[in-house]
């Protein structure tokens, strides 16, 4: 079984006092979802269009079926 999630990452958040906080936010998801056993296949870039600067990557996840 295989799944895609985005990482969105706030950049102007990275240079305050709350660089850590945006970062925990940001891999929470793929955190959660490594320590239920699923593994990492691909991650692709990915750039915004957005006003608000952001970077994004696109992570394939795979996880074997019981």
């Amino acid at each position: 079984m295989r799944k895609a999630i985005v990482i969105s990452l706030d950049i102007n958040a990275l240079g305050g006092r709350k660089s850590a906080q945006e970062g925990e936010e940001a891999l929470r998801e793929l955190n959660q979802h490594l320590e239920e056993g699923w593994n990492v296949v691909q991650s692709f870039p990915m750039s915004g269009t957005s006003n608000v600067i952001r970077t994004a990557t696109i992570v394939v996840l795979e996880k074997e079926s019981p």
